[in-house]
């Protein structure tokens, strides 16, 4: 177990940990203890056993009834890459606190499950899981409106969190609200990367439009075919929606009304 890991006391607190028979307890938190910094392993009661000793001595069937057990609870769930099976866990954060996640050799959960994840643990993935970082690879997260199709039976995630929808699917919608309006298209892995980063809410997004809707106006922005408005990623990392413009810019009445509307917003 990397020294940077701790299981959270909120362990002996879960509705689901408390149905949970002594046995099938020991091989939950064995899974804890066992899974990679993402909270995934393989679905196989060998790699539970070959962990800890006293399971070892307990025959193979009985162990992999108990992590069918787990999935029966709804404490984990599995799923299937390049045939074969592995575990992960909607939750993961609640549990395990890992500040600087190791590189794994276990793939990320596929995207339906990716969307069903609480926000923080989907957050791990997307920010810090080796086959998310690869633009080429079919687990890359993509926002909402892109041109690569996404199949999943799965329901988008609607529920919010402190009442500003910080789910993953939030996020994804807000960032495409974002890149819509940001006339630099470009570097748009990096500007969700950055976006992940700042994690904005819908107030924060309309604070962000109300702010582009006259930095478009700038002469710095129209000049020479835009060439000096800054990377969508550079914008964000700066936090350039806290600029204030040097000179009232002349807006045309479309813009005004968008500026207007978002201060409107943030001011009821």
């Amino acid at each position: 177990m990397p020294d940077d890991r701790f299981i959270h006391p909120c362990l002996g607190h879960s509705d689901k940990v408390n149905q949970l028979t002594d046995l099938e307890f020991r091989v939950w938190t064995q899974y804890l203890l066992s899974a990679d910094d993402f909270g995934v392993m393989r679905f196989s009661a060998i790699t539970v056993q070959a962990d800890n000793d006293s399971l070892h001595a307990k025959s193979t069937r009985i162990v992999q009834r108990c992590l069918e057990r787990l999935i029966d609870i709804g404490l984990v769930v599995d799923f299937e890459h390049q045939q074969r099976k592995y575990l992960c866990q909607l939750n993961w954060h609640r549990y395990q606190k890992v500040a600087h996640p190791r590189h794994t050799i276990h793939p990320a959960p596929p995207r339906e499950i990716l969307d069903r994840c609480e926000e923080d643990t989907a957050a791990l993935f997307f920010e810090q899981h080796p086959t998310l970082s690869c633009v080429e690879n079919r687990y890359t997260p993509l926002p909402q409106g892109s041109n690569v199709e996404v199949t999943s039976e799965a329901p988008l995630r609607t529920a919010k969190a402190n009442g500003q929808g910080h789910t993953a699917n939030g996020l994804r919608e807000r960032f495409a609200e974002f890149w819509k309006h940001y006339p630099k298209k470009v570097g748009k892995d990096a500007a969700w990367k950055a976006w992940l980063k700042r994690r904005p809410t819908q107030d924060l997004l309309l604070q962000m439009l109300a702010v582009l809707a006259w930095q478009k106006q700038q002469d710095d922005w129209l000049k020479d075919r835009g060439q000096f408005i800054p990377y969508p990623a550079t914008w964000l990392n700066q936090g350039r929606w806290e600029d204030e413009p040097s000179q009232a810019p002349q807006m045309n009445s479309r813009t005004l009304a968008i500026a207007r509307a978002g201060q409107e917003f943030l001011k009821s």
